[in-house]
């Protein structure tokens, strides 16, 4: 059976790109590798561990031998947003159904238990969710009347809290992170930048999956090429007077060891995927099913896939092809992958770094008999 695909959005090519079904097999081939690593957990490949944002509320940051008592935890994670010292009011009804409060410590010392035993596991998913509420009660869900969540959401301070100790644990194993954020672009760009700055070589070289990206084509731009910035083609550092030329910088690879995931269930809802897409530079594309039921996985995908070749116009082979080398190159060894990108500004520095070792260099080398005793004249 052929599957005729057409493309469906505003503006996009109305082309047609037939799909045999040894395209499919093609692609499914190194699906289950693919399942094992991103999807499931598996005995033989270990499973992702993590903290996922919306099981985050639990945690304090106390020693395991001085935890706070429930009350005392929730009153100071969940505040009242028109005074900071107060419980929120929503806090009363359900704190009977949250859970007590964990150690953080005691969750990290179990997550390095976790990523030894498994060797292939990746960190994940961790990040950032500034959609996500507490659930209500099933007492209170049970009446349609009712909202499904509460309006209780966990602190962002204390998110990215947890995923710096996590990406710290990434770094130290040498496993790569599977990044999850939703509603959170400028966060999420911020935090990638902080942790590009801060955490060096070792978080340059782990590969950062961005899971079922839903951000937009500009956020997807920035985080791939960094923000650009406007300067006048005149060397002057004044402003340049309205109707002059200007010239647009952009760092280069701002963040190239991320890559980016679709996976239609959640990506797909968005009138723009396409645009998106075509905004992710062809060796960061990834694809998932994002689907909890595994007999449906196999499908998800292909959904997914026939949305990639539409939207890049790429036929059948070369989108098997594309995605599964950029698979392979996500889950590359650490210690087979080239040494990681240095940016433009990283590099000048180096190389001043270096100008003035050879000039102190030089320095000593010219000291003579005659220069000793200039100095001692002066």
């Amino acid at each position: 059976m052929r599957h005729e695909l057409v493309a469906h959005e505003p503006g996009a090519q109305q082309s047609r790109s037939r799909c045999e079904p040894g395209h499919r097999r093609s692609f499914l081939r190194f699906v289950p590798s693919f399942i094992l690593r991103t999807t499931l957990a598996d005995e033989r490949e270990g499973p992702r561990a993590g903290l996922h944002p919306w099981f985050s509320h639990p945690i304090s940051f106390s020693p395991p031998s001085s935890l706070p008592p429930k009350d005392e935890h929730y009153s100071r994670l969940f505040t009242d947003p028109a005074n900071p010292d107060a419980p929120h009011p929503s806090l009363a009804s359900l704190l009977p159904y949250l859970p007590d409060p964990v150690s953080f410590d005691a969750f990290l010392s179990d997550l390095e238990h976790n990523l030894v035993s498994h060797p292939s596991s990746h960190v994940g998913e961790i990040g950032l969710d500034r959609a996500f509420r507490i659930p209500n009660p099933p007492h209170v869900v049970a009446d349609k009347a009712n909202p499904k969540n509460s309006d209780l959401a966990t602190p962002l301070a204390h998110q990215l809290r947890i995923v710096e100790a996590q990406v710290d644990l990434a770094i130290r194993l040498g496993r790569n992170i599977s990044l999850h954020s939703v509603r959170a672009p400028k966060e999420t760009v911020d935090m990638l930048q902080g942790f590009k700055d801060s955490k060096g070589d070792g978080w340059r070289r782990l590969h950062v999956c961005l899971h079922s990206f839903g951000g937009s084509p500009e956020s997807a731009k920035q985080i791939q090429k960094g923000a650009s910035r406007s300067r006048p083609l005149s060397s002057s550092s004044s402003p340049s007077p309205r109707g002059t030329a200007s010239l647009t910088h952009r760092s280069p690879a701002a963040h190239p060891n991320t890559f980016f995931s679709f996976a239609t269930i959640i990506s797909g809802r968005s009138p723009h995927f396409h645009a998106l897409l075509r905004a992710i530079e062809p060796d960061r594309l990834l694809v998932e099913s994002d689907y909890s039921h595994t007999r449906e996985i196999d499908n998800q995908l292909w959904d997914v896939f026939e949305e990639v070749q539409l939207a890049r116009g790429w036929d059948a082979d070369e989108t098997v092809r594309r995605l599964e080398d950029n698979f392979r190159r996500f889950v590359t060894p650490l210690d087979e992958r080239p040494p990681p990108k240095k940016s433009n500004r990283e590099k000048k520095a180096e190389r001043r770094r270096e100008d003035m070792y050879v000039s102190d260099e030089n320095e000593e080398e010219d000291d003579g008999p005659g220069d000793e005793e200039a100095r001692a004249r002066t």
